[in-house]
C-alpha cells in the first residue's frame, strides 16, 4: 500500500487551525481561571 503524505497546503492549513485553536483555548482558560480566582477570593 502506498503512503500518501499531505500536500503543503493541507499541512499549512492544519497547522494554522491547531495554532489558532491553542490560542483561543489559552484565552478561554485564563478567563475561567480569573473568574474562579475572583469567586474563591469572595468566598474566603
Amino acid at each position: 500500500k502506498k503512503v500518501s503524505f499531505p500536500t503543503r497546503a493541507e499541512t499549512v492549513g492544519s497547522t494554522t487551525v491547531v495554532i489558532v485553536f491553542c490560542i483561543i483555548m489559552s484565552f478561554y482558560l485564563s478567563f475561567i481561571d480569573s473568574v474562579l480566582v475572583w469567586a474563591v477570593s469572595k468566598i474566603l
